[in-house]
């Protein structure tokens, strides 16, 4: 199986490269094997992977990617095969989102609404986890505060993100990070487009 991945060149540009990937027989207690149905293809920062200490001769292309459950490993407790999925590759992923079949922990994994295309699941889960770090990770946002949101395009994703920490849905844990798989924001929300426009949002 290939995966495509990328180096930077001599004069600034990106060189892409696709390569042989194996995947392990033998997956991890926590691992779940994913038949990838789409892969969003975000820019690859080298900057932040020099930064972060993660320097590699090639990095993988395709970190958002929606699928399929094929196997768990043991200790697996959110997902089961044929559960339809979205979620982020790591940064030290090995593995490109742009394969057939990737490996990834349980806690990279959110279930992929049911009325959300692949194309679009892949699309929109960095922007939704975006939102809930920022309303409710970094901003901790709760029930009867109020947020202006001067781009409207979003606005849907804002409500369904406060809906649901105002119901519990994502479980606050304020003193510790919260897994990807507590962000389960509904993507269906991103469909809907609005008008560009000053909405002030009241919990």
């Amino acid at each position: 199986m290939k995966g495509l991945y990328c180096k930077p060149g001599d004069q600034g540009d990106v060189k892409f490269i696709l390569e042989d990937t194996n995947i392990p027989t033998n997956i991890g207690s926590h691992e779940v094997k994913v038949q990838v149905k789409s892969c969003a293809l975000s820019p690859v920062d080298f900057k932040l992977y020099e930064d972060l200490k993660l320097e590699k001769e090639h990095v993988p292309v395709g970190r958002e990617i929606a699928g399929v459950v094929l196997q768990v490993g043991p200790k697996v407790t959110f997902f089961q095969p044929d559960d339809e999925v979205v979620g982020i590759l790591p940064l030290d992923a090995e593995q490109s989102g742009l394969c057939s079949v990737v490996v990834t922990d349980e806690y990279n994994l959110v279930q992929k609404p049911e009325k959300v295309s692949w194309f679009e699941a892949a699309a929109v889960i960095k922007d939704g986890l975006r939102a809930y770090t920022a309303l409710h990770t970094l901003a901790r946002m709760a029930a009867g505060q109020t947020v202006l949101v001067l781009d409207g395009a979003g606005v849907d994703i804002l409500k369904d993100v406060m809906d649901k920490l105002c119901t519990g849905t994502f479980r606050p844990q304020l003193e510790d990070p919260v897994p990807l798989y507590e962000a389960t924001v509904s993507m269906e929300m991103v469909q809907r487009k609005q008008a560009r426009k000053r909405i002030a949002v009241k919990l």
